[in-house]
């Protein structure tokens, strides 16, 4: 219900880059600041991204997306890598996504 969600997400990244300046026992070489500053770009445009998101799609079938990403990727590394699985990650996908159906099947509307 947050009018503003990239300005949510924004504020959110600088808290967190001040709060770990000020904690930081020494300074950061300038190779790991670099990469450090694009890993923080790139999460804080995920979580901008996902904020607006979430204005057009409702929030449980989001919450259902992101609990059944595990299943997704594993069947992604399948399919496009061709990796074998363990039986029992396999396995610990299915009360995961049933967890994730039965909390959400009083949601729809």
């Amino acid at each position: 219900g947050f009018g503003r969600p990239l300005l949510l997400s924004a504020l959110h990244m600088l808290v967190a880059a001040l709060a770990c300046h000020r904690g930081a026992r020494r300074p950061m070489p300038g190779g790991t600041r670099c990469r450090v500053l694009l890993l923080s770009l790139t999460f804080g445009t995920s979580m901008a991204c996902g904020n607006v998101g979430l204005r057009a799609v409702p929030l449980d079938l989001a919450q259902l997306v992101t609990t059944t990403t595990p299943l997704f990727t594993l069947a992604l590394s399948a399919l496009l890598l061709g990796r074998r699985h363990h039986p029992l990650q396999l396995a610990a996908m299915g009360p995961l996504c049933l967890g994730a159906a039965c909390s959400l099947a009083g949601e729809f509307r």
